[in-house]
């Protein structure tokens, strides 16, 4: 963990098999009405095909979730 501010956000060093020193991600929780926002961001990435790959990930990751809190039904 390289970082973290209680309650709002953590920095973890993700590293990938075979990787050198990996990258650090940063995930940012703000307080949004009745609910929440929740921020990614991840450096370095090695070129636009990463980021696009990571911006797929953290998509469907987030649709997981928020899918997991609705009520059924919903």
């Amino acid at each position: 963990m390289r970082g973290r501010r209680e309650g709002s956000r953590l920095r973890p060093t993700h590293r990938s098999s075979g990787a050198g020193a990996g990258t650090t991600a940063q995930v940012t929780v703000t307080p949004r009405g009745e609910g929440a926002m929740v921020r990614f961001h991840q450096e370095p990435l090695p070129d636009a095909a990463a980021r696009a790959d990571r911006r797929r990930h953290r998509r469907a990751v987030t649709e997981d979730v928020v899918n997991s809190l609705m009520p059924q039904g919903s």
